[in-house]
């Protein structure tokens, strides 16, 4: 089990910490889609107003092409 956490508004306005059985942070965020319609939508006017988020596994920030990418056996959280 990874636990995802959503700092900030975005946490406030859906969840701030969920458990998810998911191997890559792709699969996280498929999951939160899944599980919360509004969420892309939410991101996507957020990017409209400038608003970025930044994706942490662990300790270290990862880009957009690292998504797919299996998650350490190590790694207990994204942010």
């Amino acid at each position: 089990m990874i636990t995802v956490y959503l700092h900030g508004e975005l946490g406030d306005y859906f969840i701030p910490q969920i458990e998810l059985m998911v191997s890559s942070v792709q699969e996280a965020l498929s999951a939160i889609k899944a599980n919360f319609k509004e969420f892309t939508k939410y991101l996507f006017e957020a990017a409209r107003q400038g608003v970025n988020y930044q994706i942490r596994v662990g300790n270290q920030e990862i880009d957009e092409k690292l998504l797919p990418c299996p998650i350490s056996n190590k790694v207990q959280s994204i942010h």
